[in-house]
């Protein structure tokens, strides 16, 4: 029988504000699910390193469950036959606060179990990643932070956009799935509307359902639903 127990697990925390997912046997993204403790001026600048900061985490309804989840899948892919180090990337916006508390909380229940484990936080010494509030000052705009606000609210955009696509792809291909399995030759499926929040009248940041833009909604934000995005129809896989 093979021995795991030798076998590496690395938890990488990162944000996806500051680049893609790093490369790994397993991918959570709680970018959408989780409230951001970011939203908290007195935990903007913290992290997870802070007492504070991971207790607000831990303490947000559907963590505790996914810091289960998340350990089994690291016990699920170490018990296969063929033994190979396992990396687990939990991903949030900017790699601070979400991401990076629960693979600190995950890392402490698989050292644990005597498991060899490596935690790795990719972006949580980086810069908080700006979020314009109605107090922004737009009439500094060619200064060098301004600009680096700027590229901060760019990305932040790009992520949401993207993370938004993923979700609502995979739920159109279900529904385009569900039509043919019930025996409709040619299924039809009505494109999905985006849900964006709007600051000062301009888009901040983008989510697939309305509930997802109202936990990730700062005051002085506006929720409008959005065309459908362009597609080459759900059936295309």
């Amino acid at each position: 029988m093979t021995d795991h127990t030798q076998q590496p697990v690395t938890i990488t925390s990162f944000g996806y504000g500051h680049a893609p997912a790093p490369e790994a046997t397993a991918v959570y993204d709680v970018r959408a699910h989780f409230r951001d403790p970011h939203v908290d001026p007195a935990l903007r600048h913290q992290t997870a390193e802070s007492p504070a900061v991971f207790d607000t985490v831990m303490n947000t309804p559907g963590v505790a469950a996914l810091v289960d989840c998340i350990v089994h899948t690291a016990f699920s892919y170490r018990a296969g036959p063929t033994p190979a180090p396992v990396a687990i990337a939990i991903g949030c916006v900017g790699g601070r606060h979400r991401s990076a508390a629960i693979a600190i909380r995950v890392a402490q229940i698989l050292a644990g179990t005597q498991m060899l484990v490596t935690l790795e936080h990719r972006d949580i010494a980086r810069p908080v990643i700006a979020r314009p509030g109605p107090s922004t000052d737009r009439t500094a705009t060619t200064t060098p932070a301004a600009n680096a606000n700027s590229d901060a609210a760019r990305r932040l955009l790009l992520a949401t956009v993207e993370a938004a696509r993923e979700t609502i792809d995979r739920a159109e291909a279900v529904e385009w799935l569900r039509q043919i399995r019930s025996g409709i030759a040619n299924p039809v499926v009505t494109p999905l509307p985006w849900y964006g929040l709007l600051l000062d009248g301009e888009l901040h940041s983008v989510y697939a359902t309305p509930e997802e833009a109202e936990r990730a909604a700062a005051p002085g934000m506006e929720i409008r639903t959005l065309k459908p995005h362009p597609k080459s129809g759900a059936g295309g896989c």
